[in-house]
């Protein structure tokens, strides 16, 4: 196997409930190759949801 510079991937995670902007750090790690380990930072602007079914009272 050899190693890639880019790779695409999609995460799936939970929107938080809260609007605005959300900042979140992704962490790579390779417990096969010493020196590889990645850290992103990446922001996301959580809108408000357009139905009431998932508004809070």
């Amino acid at each position: 196997m050899s190693l890639q510079n880019k790779a695409k991937v999609k995460l799936d995670f939970q929107a938080p409930s809260e609007a605005g902007e959300k900042l979140y750090t992704l962490y790579f790690m390779s417990d096969s190759y010493l020196g590889y380990d990645q850290e992103y930072s990446l922001s996301v602007d959580v809108e408000e949801s357009g139905t009431e079914d998932h508004m809070e009272e």
